[in-house]
């Protein structure tokens, strides 16, 4: 039987878009393409209002930006703006900007705030004041203070997070506020409660997915923390959320589960370190037991010796004194049998 020919593959189908009958013959990578991109209905500087919501920031190399959503009715538009000019999440604000494709091809509103079309009052700016003391990490704390010496000013979710990664029953025993991390005056008036049940240290916790840079970025609450001169350890957010606290707390942590683990984590070495210094001591005595034992039979093995040295002596002496008596006893008879002999 003859082998059948091979079918052949069905021909491809022609695209239904409408391409150019000519293409460029340069060939543009993406990083090329990228500032090329425009919005041709959309060419000219904008003033855009709206509603602020997931406000985040960003540092580097000596500058800055703060990023965000502007809430509209039906949508949300991505901005960044300068971060002197950072706002609050929920204010309603008006950015004078461009519209513009970030790297991952995205539009975001970039420019600076023009101003607010609703009323909002702003605290001044307080000045920071220096650290009066040396950085002291958690686990160093940990190392001369116990854990209940640990005041939280937590959120409800944040306070959850942390005690869920500590698993640790006696971290509940600890001194706690809760927090309003939307207003700075009541978070300084949680703190001053706090302090009064004379804490040695205070962890600023709150959980991802809620707004934090009121609290966050906020020059006062910074200065009342510096200002008790305590160590205080912070954790907001998520990896990617670098506030003013932050980088004036002697430790920032990703999380409240990263500052639950920590506290966990140092627990179980400072224990494993305690066993084994106990362990070590135990093992110092039994050897000072068996030195003091072996330096008693040393001084007994010394007396033997003295002793038998003595004994040695004496029967010296006893078998000298045996040894002269026989010689004499021996003469004693020469001389009585000479005698005898010469009289017969």
């Amino acid at each position: 039987m003859d082998d059948a020919p091979p079918k052949s593959s069905p021909p491809l189908e022609k695209s239904k878009q409408v391409l150019p009958t000519a293409f460029p013959q340069a060939v543009l990578t993406v990083d090329h393409l990228l500032p090329l991109i425009q919005f041709k209905k959309v060419s000219q500087p904008l003033r855009v209002r709206g509603r602020v919501e997931d406000v985040g920031t960003w540092q580097g190399n000596g500058f800055g930006y703060c990023y965000g959503g502007l809430v509209g009715a039906n949508w949300t538009l991505p901005f960044r703006v300068p971060l002197a000019a950072a706002p609050y999440d929920g204010e309603d604000i008006i950015i004078a900007g461009v519209l513009t494709v970030t790297k991952d091809f995205k539009v975001q509103l970039q420019g600076d705030i023009e101003g607010r079309w609703q009323s909002l009052h702003r605290e001044p700016q307080e000045a920071i004041p220096k650290r009066t003391r040396s950085v002291q990490t958690l686990a160093k704390f940990m190392e001369h203070h116990p854990v209940k010496s640990i005041g939280f000013l937590v959120s409800g979710t944040g306070w959850g997070d942390l005690c869920s990664a500590a698993n640790l029953p006696h971290l509940a025993a600890c001194h706690r506020e809760s927090a309003h991390f939307g207003d700075e005056v009541q978070f300084v008036q949680a703190l001053d409660r706090l302090l009064k049940k004379n804490v040695a240290a205070v962890v600023v916790a709150r959980g991802g997915g809620e707004k934090l840079i009121t609290i966050g970025n906020s020059s006062r609450v910074a200065k009342a923390l510096i200002e008790t001169g305590l160590p205080y350890y912070t954790a907001l957010g998520h990896f990617d959320n670098l506030h003013l606290l932050d980088r004036h707390s002697d430790e920032s942590f990703i999380a409240p589960t990263d500052v639950g683990h920590r506290i966990r984590n140092t627990e179980e070495e400072l224990g494993a370190r305690k066993a084994a210094q106990a362990e070590s001591a135990r093992l110092r005595g039994q050897l000072s037991e068996v030195k003091t034992e072996l330096t008693k039979k040393e001084a007994e093995n010394q007396r033997a010796s003295d002793q038998n040295v003595a004994l040695e002596k004496k029967l010296g002496k006893r078998e000298t004194l045996v040894w002269a008596l026989v010689g004499t006893s021996i003469a004693l008879l020469v001389a009585v049998l000479l005698l005898w002999f010469q009289a017969n």
